[in-house]
């Protein structure tokens, strides 16, 4: 907490483009750790269905975040665009408050004094490539819409195109919200089914609609189907490794679902230039989409039945 917040704020004071890129990057290696940090912590602090409701809690509080922070950045930079990074002082508080709150777990002592437990990466591999593929997805929508909104003759405006962003984001935080409720009534595995569902009508509405009323829906859409994609993986993890291992299991997803955040935009792109704009770019991710929610459909279907045999021979 400490080392983000002195490296948030450190741009403010910098004149160096060079040192302000480089205190950004060193920024994201400390931001990675906090998200680590938080997700064992919660996996230690609390089990089974609290769990859940925690986790929910926490990733509809950071799309709630984002949203406030886009407002109070927009607003604060207008005569200055340093002062932005002064938001970043609320690490301070941030700091102070884990001093006091945050309390060693018994987890960590074990995991310290035993040998490196082996991640059972068969078992893991649905939740990672499903936080892959969801960040993967609302970074796409995001880096293609102010040219899709171009290209449909709505707005060349930047601002325009940041204001509509936050209805994707609103679609995020409600799902990531309802997580714990939606948890209970259906698998984790027909969730990402479901999740991905979402995702490709988002993209298929996106894809065909030539008015905005219709890019708000699509827009939205994916946001409810990307926004259970962390809360839906990191559940899947606790209850599938040791809770000694917790904390380099939880490691590995948040390195899944940067690497989406990463490619999305990239990839996007790439498409877009490709096929000759983003409304064919977002059509054929919502095909990979499709595939996605079929996968994971057949795979609930067999987890399903496996339960059934298991319960039965008992």
């Amino acid at each position: 907490c400490v080392c983000a917040t002195i490296l948030g704020v450190a741009p403010y004071f910098l004149d160096s483009i060079w040192l302000i890129i480089a205190s950004r990057a060193l920024l994201g290696v400390f931001q990675g750790t906090l998200i680590v940090c938080t997700s064992a912590l919660i996996a230690d602090y609390f089990i089974k269905r609290k769990r859940q409701r925690v986790l929910s809690l926490k990733f509809g509080i950071v799309g709630i975040a984002n949203i406030a922070l886009f407002i109070a950045v927009g607003n604060i930079s207008i005569n200055n665009w340093r002062n932005g990074f002064l938001l970043y002082l609320l690490g301070v508080l941030v700091t102070l408050l884990v001093i006091f709150y945050i309390k060693m777990p018994p987890h960590t002592q074990l995991a310290v004094r035993q040998e490196k437990i082996q991640l059972p990466w068969k078992d893991l591999f649905t939740p990672y490539i499903g936080a892959f593929l969801g960040s993967a997805s609302f970074t796409m929508l995001f880096s293609q819409l102010p040219f899709l909104l171009q290209v449909r003759g709505i707005s060349s405006s930047p601002a325009f195109a940041g204001t509509l962003t936050s209805v994707v984001s609103v679609g995020m935080f409600i799902a990531a919200f309802f997580y714990a409720n939606l948890i209970r009534k259906i698998s984790a595995m027909t969730l990402w089914s479901l999740s991905f569902g979402l995702v490709t009508l988002g993209f298929t509405i996106l894809t065909l609609s030539p008015q905005l009323s219709g890019i708000i829906a699509g827009g939205f859409l994916s946001g409810l189907g990307t926004g259970t994609a962390m809360p839906n993986s990191l559940s899947m993890i606790f209850g599938r490794v040791p809770a000694a291992a917790i904390g380099r299991a939880t490691g590995v997803q948040t390195t899944c679902f940067f690497l989406g955040v990463f490619v999305g935009p990239m990839l996007g792109g790439l498409l877009s230039r490709t096929l000759g704009g983003p409304s064919p770019a977002l059509g054929v991710w919502g095909g990979v989409a499709v595939f996605t929610c079929m996968a994971y459909f057949i795979l609930s279907r067999r987890e399903a039945r496996q339960s059934a045999t298991n319960n039965s021979s008992e």
